[in-house]
């Protein structure tokens, strides 16, 4: 796949799975899990809508730094 070549791709996949990243997005899952298997939809969307904000912002601040293109 021609994404899979990118390296903007390949260094948002490393970010992505960095050690200071990926506790704060695991825990974000399990809260969605948790919801979800409480069936519990406020609960739900709150969680999955404080993941995306967290997986926005640190994209972003990432974007900025130039360490999505770089990989700086």
């Amino acid at each position: 796949m021609q994404r899979d070549q990118s390296l903007m791709w390949k260094t948002l996949h490393e970010h992505i799975h960095a050690p200071t990243e990926r506790p704060l997005w695991i825990g974000d899952h399990h809260a969605v899990l948790t919801a979800l298997r409480l069936r519990n939809p406020e609960a739900a969307y709150k969680a999955m809508a404080r993941h995306i904000r967290n997986v926005m912002s640190e994209l972003m601040e990432a974007d900025e730094r130039g360490r999505l293109i770089t990989g700086g």
